[in-house]
Formats: structure tokens, sequence, C-alpha cells
């Protein structure tokens, strides 16, 4: 229940009727592109900046909240930069 916490330190109160928790569980695969790019080779450092998609393929499909019923969503995008160091 991390946004009960985020809102009192923020000096704000939940809005009444608003849902502060869901989950949901998904198996995805995941087609993404990327690359391996060593800035600092003698280090052993990387980084590995990648895209994709998380398509769902089991899993939640609906999700309740205090407004009803919702969809999950069936195209899940992802952004990240891995850090490495190769030793």
């Amino acid at each position: 229940m991390m946004w009960p916490v985020l809102l009192a330190l923020l000096g704000a109160e939940a809005t009444p009727g608003w849902t502060v928790s869901l989950e949901t569980d998904h198996l995805v695969v995941t087609p993404q592109v990327g690359f391996q790019w060593f800035p600092f080779e003698q280090l052993g450092l990387s980084v590995l900046p990648w895209a994709g998609v998380q398509l769902p393929i089991a899993g939640t499909t609906t999700v309740s909240t205090s407004e009803g019923p919702h969809q999950t969503r069936r195209v899940l995008p992802v952004v990240t930069a891995h850090l490495g160091w190769a030793f």
C-alpha cells in the first residue's frame, strides 16, 4: 500500500472512491530490440538500452475498482536501460 504513505508524505489525502492498490498477473511474450554499448571498454562497463512490447498471453483480463470493472491493457510498452559490468 504505497499510495497512502506517499500521499501522507506529500501532505495530501486520498480522494474518496479512489482505488489505491490493484494487482494483476500476466504471462507475457516480449519481442524487443536493443544493443549493447561499451563506453568504457577497458573497465568492462556496458549499457544495454532496449525497447519492447509485452503481449499478455494468459492471466488477468479485468480488474475491479470502485467505478466498476475495467479491461487490462493488451499491449504493454517497455523502454529501459540496463547497466552492466563484465569481469
